[in-house]
Protein backbone atom coordinates (compact mmCIF):
# COMPACT_ATOMS: atom_id res chain seq x y z
CA UNK A 1 0.00 0.00 0.00
CA UNK A 2 0.94 3.69 -0.76
CA UNK A 3 0.68 5.00 2.50
CA UNK A 4 2.91 2.34 3.99
CA UNK A 5 5.98 3.86 2.03
CA UNK A 6 8.07 6.53 3.47
CA UNK A 7 6.59 9.99 2.58
CA UNK A 8 9.06 11.14 -0.07
CA UNK A 9 8.09 7.56 -2.28
CA UNK A 10 4.23 7.65 -1.97
CA UNK A 11 2.94 7.91 -5.55
CA UNK A 12 -0.65 9.50 -3.48
CA UNK A 13 1.59 12.00 -1.95
CA UNK A 14 3.34 13.30 -5.25
CA UNK A 15 0.23 13.51 -6.91
CA UNK A 16 -1.45 15.24 -4.51
CA UNK A 17 1.38 17.95 -4.14
CA UNK A 18 1.64 18.06 -8.01
CA UNK A 19 -2.55 19.17 -7.91
CA UNK A 20 -2.56 21.65 -5.18
CA UNK A 21 0.65 22.94 -7.44
CA UNK A 22 -1.61 23.56 -9.79
CA UNK A 23 -4.90 24.83 -7.94
CA UNK A 24 -2.15 27.81 -6.34
CA UNK A 25 -0.87 28.18 -10.04
CA UNK A 26 -4.23 28.06 -11.65
CA UNK A 27 -7.09 28.40 -9.29
CA UNK A 28 -5.89 31.03 -6.30
CA UNK A 29 -5.41 34.01 -9.27
CA UNK A 30 -9.08 33.18 -9.60
CA UNK A 31 -9.73 33.73 -5.82
CA UNK A 32 -7.48 36.64 -5.29
CA UNK A 33 -9.28 39.64 -3.71
CA UNK A 34 -11.95 36.98 -2.28
CA UNK A 35 -11.08 34.97 -0.67
CA UNK A 36 -7.32 35.10 1.39
CA UNK A 37 -5.75 32.56 4.24
CA UNK A 38 -5.80 34.15 7.53
CA UNK A 39 -2.48 31.56 8.38
CA UNK A 40 1.37 31.56 7.95
CA UNK A 41 2.43 29.43 5.77
CA UNK A 42 -0.76 29.41 3.69
CA UNK A 43 -3.12 26.41 3.50
CA UNK A 44 -2.02 24.66 0.38
CA UNK A 45 1.83 25.61 1.47
CA UNK A 46 0.95 23.93 4.68
CA UNK A 47 -0.44 20.91 3.17
CA UNK A 48 2.11 20.31 1.07
CA UNK A 49 4.22 20.66 3.72
CA UNK A 50 2.80 18.44 6.04
CA UNK A 51 2.44 15.65 3.23
CA UNK A 52 5.59 16.07 2.44
CA UNK A 53 7.03 15.21 5.97
CA UNK A 54 4.45 13.05 7.04
CA UNK A 55 3.23 11.51 3.84
CA UNK A 56 -0.66 11.15 2.14
CA UNK A 57 -2.41 10.14 5.35
CA UNK A 58 -1.07 11.77 8.37
CA UNK A 59 -0.16 14.97 6.36
CA UNK A 60 -4.09 14.96 4.74
CA UNK A 61 -5.37 14.46 8.43
CA UNK A 62 -2.97 17.46 9.70
CA UNK A 63 -4.65 19.47 6.73
CA UNK A 64 -7.79 18.71 7.64
CA UNK A 65 -7.43 19.27 11.06
CA UNK A 66 -5.64 22.74 10.35
CA UNK A 67 -8.35 23.91 7.64
CA UNK A 68 -11.40 23.36 11.00
CA UNK A 69 -9.52 25.86 13.09
CA UNK A 70 -9.89 28.69 10.58
CA UNK A 71 -12.56 30.48 11.65
CA UNK A 72 -13.57 34.31 11.62
CA UNK A 73 -11.61 34.57 14.82
CA UNK A 74 -8.20 33.69 13.53
CA UNK A 75 -6.36 36.77 12.74
CA UNK A 76 -4.67 37.76 9.46
CA UNK A 77 -1.38 36.71 9.78
CA UNK A 78 -1.43 34.08 12.19
CA UNK A 79 1.86 31.81 12.14
CA UNK A 80 0.92 28.18 11.97
CA UNK A 81 3.30 26.10 10.93
CA UNK A 82 3.34 22.25 10.17
CA UNK A 83 4.37 20.51 13.69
Amino acid sequence: MDATRAPERQILAKAYVETVRLYQELGRPLLMGRVRCRYIPSCSEYSIAAVRRFGISRGLLLTERRLSRCTRDVPFGKSDPVP
